[in-house]
């Protein structure tokens, strides 16, 4: 379960700040993981770095550690790995966002 105040006091900014930031978080989440999907199907490894970077960074702003530190592994793995390993790297962190999105359902 996220601690909303803790990772408010963590980063230094109010609560209710900090729910605007992952509702706008989430919103974003949406065209990027959209926009990772199709780089991995139309095997744009430049694309799926970005896309990675972009999520990482996105995510650690708001201490989703789990989901940057994934999105961290794609974004270094993009040139390195096999496309299929990339993908399956992907659907584990299409799998913690999709769990940090049903929370946030949950509690925004």
């Amino acid at each position: 379960m996220i601690d909303i105040q803790a990772a408010a006091d963590e980063i230094g900014i109010s609560a209710e700040a900090y729910r605007r930031l992952c509702q706008l978080f989430l919103e974003t989440m949406e065209t990027d993981t959209a926009r990772l999907r199709e780089a991995l199907e139309t095997e744009q490894r430049e694309e799926i770095r970005s896309r990675a970077h972009h999520i990482k960074g996105a995510a650690a702003n708001l201490e989703f550690t789990v989901l940057s530190l994934k999105a961290e592994e794609i974004q270094h793995a993009a040139y390195d790995k096999e496309l299929e390993q990339l993908r399956s790297m992907a659907d584990s962190l299409f799998g913690e966002y999709n769990l940090i999105k049903a929370e946030f359902e949950e509690t925004l």
